[in-house]
């Protein structure tokens, strides 16, 4: 997971795409701004990725909590 539109206060929305739609999140991004909305982006890892990930090293998924391992 990489933060590829951060905030400076706490978002209200958080908006995650990977590959080409990562562009289509900031365009998104970019209208809700424009509504006072605050939105973070971040680009996950492919679907195709994450069985791998997980082999290799639990942690690499953004959904779990830093330093745990999947049950």
């Amino acid at each position: 997971m990489r933060v590829v539109r951060p905030v400076a206060d706490i978002a209200h929305v958080m908006l995650a795409a990977s590959g080409s739609k990562v562009a289509l999140a900031l365009e998104a991004a970019d209208l809700l701004s424009e509504r006072g909305i605050s939105t973070i982006v971040i680009s996950v890892m492919w679907r195709e990725r994450i069985p791998a990930a997980l082999q290799a090293d639990g942690t690499a998924l953004p959904d779990l909590p830093c330093g745990s391992k999947p049950a």
